[in-house]
């Protein structure tokens, strides 16, 4: 009997993306847009209009998404997000 080491092909599923965008319209508008243009599932980008205004506000608010959706995560057995991008 003969054993050959074949090669699987698996895809790797990418983690989750968050994007944190400035304002609740236009940014959150037109990056929804893109994702549904460009055909990019929406379940592995999140784009949030939460934030205020303001730079800092928007990265920390960021940085409290990642804190909550990661004690999610752990709770669930999903993903944590892999990259956020702050708009």
């Amino acid at each position: 009997m003969r054993i050959t080491n074949r090669k699987t092909n698996f895809k790797e599923v990418p983690k989750p993306i968050l994007i944190v965008c400035e304002d609740s319209k236009s940014s959150v508008f037109y990056l929804r847009s893109k994702i549904r243009d460009l055909r990019l599932s929406p379940v592995d980008i999140e784009v949030d209009g939460g934030a205020d205004s303001s730079p800092s506000s928007v990265v920390k608010y960021a940085i409290d998404r990642k804190k909550e959706q990661k004690r999610q995560a752990k709770e669930n057995q999903t993903e944590e997000y892999g990259d956020i991008y702050c708009v």
